[in-house]
């Protein structure tokens, strides 16, 4: 998916985000999650997943499922 797929999506991204935009910005829409690199707004491919995928994901990283990765 690129951004032109997405018609006038509302991108947020986390209040903790510094101000040069080093973060990750997500929508939704019909049912998925979008993630796009907020430094290259314009350029950047947009990564699609689930809630399913997304509550994995979470789940994971809330764990010590990474933890073995340097």
């Amino acid at each position: 998916m690129t951004n032109s797929d997405l018609t006038d999506p509302r991108w947020i991204k986390s209040s903790f985000s510094e101000p040069s935009g080093n973060c990750l910005e997500l929508t939704t829409t019909d049912g998925h999650i979008s993630i796009r690199d907020s430094k290259l707004t314009d350029t950047s491919p947009i990564l699609t997943i689930t809630p399913a995928q997304m509550k994995a994901f979470l789940h994971a990283t809330k764990g010590d499922y990474f933890n073995h990765l340097p």
